[in-house]
């Protein structure tokens, strides 16, 4: 009994540790420009850190927005916004492109993608006269291209696969009368568009390449007038079907290509969500992380509970760690989980 007690006192100052220690992203400031500076004045700090890549096995990439909101009102500052690398255990972030243009990057729906080699992010931007587009930023000097990829209306949500040569995304392609989302795949360079057969009545987005590049994990959306579900499947690239996991968003295959873990919504008058496992054969589902946190707040909607775990997820090299981000009244944080031992740490923190 003492044994046990001893253990679970170990696991809780850790927990406790990893929270206090972790690597506090810095709050810009200087000063603002007279456009943004209206979102610091009479706003909550409210910022926010999602990973995006996990390259190297002591460092994660982070995408970090220097938010401000105000009930249902959410505003960005490009000042101080961009991508740093930061260690996974305690210690100093370094800087890899932060304010223009690398706001434009993370300040959209929907997370970019990095290449393979760590040097490049590709994400969508707006382009007139309602559109959208995929760029590509070069983060060393922060040159963007847009992509010509032949996507007329609307490429959003790009992944790429594990080789560097394409690019999968959802869009609408052929016409703004096209009933539902589907997904797209591109060349590195944005050529040689190809769209995936869809499925009637089914938007699909959120795409993620198996690590043979021959299947890709999705998101497939069906909407009534009272129900949006959301779907965790797989579709085989070479003719094999599709195969529907289950309820949830934000998938991501392991780096062994035998799990994929996502983000599954839990059913309950509060907003809340939990991270899970499944086989990429359907087997094996499994919890690997949910808030114990019973408080809550709001954003103009909720009641949201605190620590609530969202997208991207991002598998370490090793396959044993996932990083994810959670929400919190006071900003959004890097949390990393084992999926082995469910031991959890906080990787970012809002700077006091």
């Amino acid at each position: 009994m003492r044994h046990c007690l001893l253990l679970a006192l170990l696991l809780a100052c850790g927990r406790v540790g990893g929270q206090q220690t972790a690597t506090p992203l810095p709050r810009y400031g200087g000063a603002l420009e007279p456009g943004e500076a209206r979102w610091a004045t009479g706003m909550n700090y409210d910022p926010m850190d999602v990973p995006l890549d996990w390259r190297h096995p002591d460092t994660l990439l982070v995408a970090h927005a220097e938010r401000y909101t105000n009930f249902d009102v959410v505003g960005v500052t490009c000042a101080g916004t961009g991508f740093f690398a930061v260690p996974v255990t305690p210690g100093t972030p370094r800087v890899v492109s932060v304010g223009r243009p690398a706001c434009s990057a993370v300040d959209i729906d929907g997370a970019p993608a990095v290449d393979p080699t760590g040097h490049w992010v590709v994400f969508s931007v707006r382009t007139e006269p309602n559109n959208s587009a995929l760029a590509r930023l070069e983060l060393a000097t922060g040159r963007v291209d847009t992509l010509r990829t032949g996507c007329a209306i609307y490429a959003e949500e790009p992944a790429w696969s594990y080789d560097g040569r394409a690019i999968a995304f959802k869009g609408l392609c052929e016409s703004r009368d096209q009933e539902e989302w589907g997904l797209y795949i591109i060349g590195a360079d944005g050529t040689g568009l190809q769209a995936l057969p869809g499925e009637r009545g089914y938007s699909a987005e959120s795409p993620s390449w198996s690590t043979d590049g021959h299947r890709l994990a999705y998101v497939r959306t069906h909407t009534t007038a009272n129900l949006h579900e959301s779907e965790v499947a797989i579709v085989d690239l070479h003719g094999g079907g599709r195969l529907v996991l289950g309820r949830g968003h934000a998938p991501v295959w392991s780096p062994d290509g035998e799990w994929i873990a996502y983000v599954a919504d839990r059913t309950s008058n509060v907003r809340d969500a939990e991270v899970r496992l499944i086989r990429s054969n359907g087997s094996g589902d499994r919890l690997v992380f949910r808030s114990d946190d019973r408080s809550t707040f709001r954003r103009g909607w909720g009641p949201i509970r605190e620590g609530i775990p969202g997208g991207p997820l991002v598998w370490s090299p090793d396959g044993a760690w996932l990083a994810f981000a959670r929400s919190f009244d006071r900003g959004t944080s890097v949390w990393r989980v084992n999926v082995r031992t469910d031991a959890v740490w906080q990787v970012t923190r809002r700077e006091r």
